[in-house]
């Protein structure tokens, strides 16, 4: 069944209760549940058709979290909304935003990615930035620290794209290699251990 509004999108992102999508002219539409605020127009109210994000920003992607969303602007600029607990929108706080709020310090994103409780995004150089929460070395900046703004992934790495997952996160290089790091429970870092990385490791080829 095609979704209702007649809009012609680009992409689309399904997070854990919501999803979010941008249209061939850039603009961020979600729909689903609202309760942290994570539709971006302004209200908690649940949504089952298509609604605008505020702002008139121009997207070129968005990602859908788990009670959160963010993209990446056609300049680069990163914004994200919803739920702020432990830092997750990057903007330096932890209160809830209805609508998009600016990703602190200033870096051009080529793509982000909201995870369930923390958001990774590659910049248009490469490199690899984290925040939100950082229990399990998610943010892979070395600690297990909540972040409320991005912090640099270790290992001066260069990324084509990044993966947020539930509690662990994944990146490719530019080179085709596939890293991950965080929580590794049931060996989810796919190289060959169980034990919490705080920092990427490569993906290990099968024996």
């Amino acid at each position: 069944m095609p979704v209702t509004g007649g809009l012609t999108f680009a992409s689309v992102s399904a997070g854990l209760g919501h999803t979010c999508g941008v249209t061939t002219s850039g603009a961020g539409y979600c729909w689903g549940f609202g309760g942290s605020g994570q539709m971006g127009n302004g209200s908690l109210d649940r949504q089952t058709t298509p609604v605008p994000v505020t702002g008139g920003l121009t997207f070129a992607s968005v990602s859908a979290g788990g009670s959160h969303t963010c993209g990446v602007t056609a300049s680069g600029a990163g914004y994200c909304w919803g739920s702020n607990s432990r830092g997750r929108l990057g903007n330096g706080a932890t209160d809830d935003q209805t609508t998009p709020v600016a990703v602190a310090g200033g870096l051009t994103f080529a793509s982000v990615s909201a995870g369930r409780s923390h958001t990774c995004g590659v910049t248009t150089s490469g490199a690899a930035y984290c925040w939100g929460i950082g229990v399990t070395g998610q943010l892979g900046d070395l600690s297990t620290d909540n972040q409320t703004t991005p912090v640099a992934v270790s290992g001066e790495l260069t990324f084509a794209s990044p993966s947020s997952g539930d509690n662990h996160s994944c990146g490719v290089t530019t080179s085709g290699g596939a890293y991950c790091w965080g929580f590794n429970g049931s060996g989810r870092l796919g190289n060959g251990s169980t034990h919490i990385q705080t920092t990427p490791l490569p993906v290990s080829a099968p024996e």
